[in-house]
């Protein structure tokens, strides 16, 4: 396989700890499958380029990208995609650990057995979506949409779709390409078998632009069924 088959990227944001924890995580549930770790700065503190940059010398998959300045964070997204050279893309959150086994794999194999799926996401223990929380009696639930705990997208859907909406300032970006991908023929999966859990605070909700800008977009739309 001259290229990795995913490419995950991780922004890193706030505290260095926060991030380091995600980092080793990823690290021990990679499994066998082959891949490269895309990493940056984005609103971290001073310390974790500096970090960054000692990792990138002793974990030959992860390469350190740079940091970006204030921006929305779905632009920075995209923005760090324009690197990948995977077959597959996973927007890793920097706040949500892989606690099961073979994480990677279950996400990459879902992938490969449904070519109609456009996003493949894991189950997040503590996430407060029935349907993203609780084991389901299928490997692969079919959903609307998801939260961002993690989102595998293949690249050529991810291209084919025009990336995330960069007006997303913090949140909805992962819903909202959930919309558009359905919208298109693509499924929204996700993996029973891959599972994480979040360190976020959970009773945090939207910012109201980015919740003006979802409830703009999709208003009416058989697929938004939101209130």
């Amino acid at each position: 396989h001259p290229f990795p088959e995913v490419s995950i990227i991780v922004i890193c944001r706030g505290k260095w700890t926060k991030s380091r924890r995600c980092l080793a995580s990823l690290r021990r549930a990679a499994g066998k499958v082959d891949y490269e770790v895309l990493t940056g700065c984005f609103g971290a503190e001073a310390k974790t380029a500096l970090e960054l940059r000692k990792k990138a010398k002793t974990w030959p998959q992860l390469r350190f990208l740079g940091q970006w300045e204030p921006t929305p964070y779905a632009h920075v997204l995209n923005l760090a995609q324009i690197s990948a050279k995977g077959d597959f893309i996973l927007f890793l959150p920097d706040d949500v650990l892989l606690s099961s086994p073979g994480c990677l794999e279950a996400l990459v194999q879902t992938a490969r057995k449904n070519g109609a799926a456009g996003v493949i996401a894991p189950r997040c223990s503590n996430a407060r979506l029935d349907w993203q929380r609780t084991p389901g009696s299928k490997t692969a639930l079919s959903v609307d949409y998801v939260r961002d705990y993690g989102l595998l997208i293949p690249k050529t859907v991810f291209s084919s779709l025009g990336g995330f909406d960069n007006r997303f300032q913090e949140t909805m970006w992962a819903e909202d390409f959930c919309f558009r991908a359905k919208q298109k023929g693509y499924e929204v999966l996700v993996a029973d078998k891959a599972v994480v859990r979040a360190s976020r605070q959970e009773d945090s909700s939207a910012l109201p632009h980015d919740r003006n800008l979802i409830f703009g977009k999709w208003s009416g739309h058989p697929l938004f069924k939101w209130r």
